[in-house]
């Protein structure tokens, strides 16, 4: 038979249960509509062959987003890229600097493959902004330039 202790225990073990589970689901509810609100669209950039004489911006988004990947492949390695997330500067390095920090980061990747020098970037969430530029001393010519990223609607 059940004491009046162990019958408060389990009612107390219920409410805080019920009280949980009553804050989980508010949680779920507002994930959800956040999620709702901030309706994202994917957008691609791809160009080819692409001459840069001194500095070029490739990308210039606004709003709340998350760029998945970008991708260079260039003639040659004399270039700089930079890359600024809500007004201040995240990436601002040259090919060499990159090839040299790419071995220890996963999200960088900067390397020469038979003659093609390849940059790739991933992963860089962003609240306000995100700019892309690519600056050079000479004319390059980039034979890809690819990016994919997600963009709030809702902005």
């Amino acid at each position: 038979m059940l004491t009046e202790r162990s019958l408060l225990q389990s009612l107390r073990h219920l409410l805080n249960s019920q009280h949980l589970d009553l804050i989980i689901s508010e949680e779920l509810l507002r994930d959800r509509d956040l999620k709702v609100k901030e309706k994202l669209r994917t957008e691609i950039l791809d160009l080819s062959s692409v001459i840069v004489n001194k500095s070029r911006k490739f990308l210039n988004l606004r709003g709340r987003g998350t760029l998945r990947e970008i991708m260079l492949i260039s003639d040659s390695p004399d270039f700089r890229v930079v890359i600024g997330v809500d007004g201040r500067e995240c990436i601002n390095k040259t090919f060499s600097e990159l090839q040299e920090v790419s071995t220890y980061l996963n999200s960088i990747d900067a390397f020469e493959d038979d003659g093609k020098y390849v940059f790739h970037v991933s992963g860089i969430s962003f609240r306000k902004s995100l700019s892309f530029e690519v600056y050079t001393i000479q004319s390059i010519r980039f034979e890809k330039v690819y990016a994919v990223f997600d963009i709030s609607e809702s902005d």
